[in-house]
């Protein structure tokens, strides 16, 4: 797939720059959280979209588990070993930029990254520990979306605050927000994203997402809607 830009891994061509205001640093350092709108052009958004669909047409042996478990209907770990078009978008589009601004930092590494097609689960209240070999401090978590959020289902939430929280340890994954000091992050955050936005959010911030009661992804009468996200680590 033409890479937009025509940029090219010969070249050794820096990402495409992208604006991160005071602002929403501010923002992800208070709130352990920041919506940032906007971040791929329409080009990158086909770009990102036609690598998926070509995907979920070529499964991978590694989506094998994932798809078999029946949470997601296509979902892969470390697509950009297997798939240059993935590679190619870890490069050059504006992420690897918006992620070094956001953590104050000149160069910024992958740890994780993760494939995740249509959700038939939500996933309650909850902390990342899929972070790699890499202190939480130095973790990044971002997701990037294809596709609007639908009106009724499929927002992320976070509590605010929630990653300055004492009692959660760094081996828990999900979690009671009524217990330890939890209720003190009682204001919840909720977002919306468009295709094309782009969510950053410390790893040790509390969050869920509620799935369609369904279990189905489309919405009744509006078929062949999707949630395609491609989400990971830096580091």
């Amino acid at each position: 797939i033409p890479v937009p830009g025509g940029k090219c891994t010969a070249k050794l061509e820096p990402p495409d720059d992208f604006t991160i205001t005071p602002e929403q640093i501010e923002t992800l350092k208070r709130d352990g959280v920041v919506h940032i709108k906007g971040l791929l052009t329409d080009e990158w958004l086909a770009y990102l979209r036609e690598a998926t669909e070509w995907q979920m047409e070529h499964p991978h042996i590694w989506a094998s588990p994932g798809v078999a478990s029946g949470i997601y209907d296509y979902i892969q770990r470390s697509i950009w070993t297997t798939n240059d078009a993935f590679a190619n978008f870890l490069y050059f589009s504006p992420l690897a930029t918006a992620l070094a601004k956001l953590g104050e930092t000149e160069s910024i590494r992958l740890s994780t990254d993760l494939l995740m097609v249509n959700p038939n689960n939500g996933f309650k209240w909850h902390q990342d520990n899929q972070n790699g070999p890499v202190r939480f401090e130095d973790a990044l978590r971002w997701w990037v979306t294809m596709d609007d959020t639908p009106p009724d289902h499929g927002a992320p939430v976070y509590l605010k605050g929630s990653h300055k929280n004492k009692c959660v340890s760094n081996d828990a994954v999900f979690v009671n927000i009524e217990d330890g000091d939890l209720p003190e992050f009682s204001e919840q955050l909720a977002f919306r994203p468009k295709a094309g936005d782009l969510i950053v959010w410390d790893a040790r911030a509390i969050h869920k997402i509620d799935g369609p009661k369904s279990k189905d992804w489309g919405v009744e009468g509006q078929g062949g809607r999707k949630r395609r996200v491609l989400g990971g680590t830096g580091v």
